[in-house]
């Protein structure tokens, strides 16, 4: 091999890492997005409902 080849094979090398890299981080953030979405659902699910109302409507009047 002579040293542009190895040269070649090095940048090739270092872009798949950085590639690798970004790609990572941005399945990171996703992740974070989607988790932080959850949570909101959770505590809406869990949350009781606010005094005075009930599960019943009273549609008599």
């Amino acid at each position: 091999m002579d040293a542009s080849s190895i040269a070649t094979a090095a940048v090739a090398q270092q872009a798949a890492q950085t590639q690798t890299t970004l790609q990572n981080a941005a399945l990171k953030q996703a992740a974070k997005a989607d988790q932080e979405l959850i949570s909101v659902i959770q505590e809406v699910v869990a949350s009781a409902p606010p005094p005075g109302t009930g599960k019943a409507v009273d549609v008599s009047v």
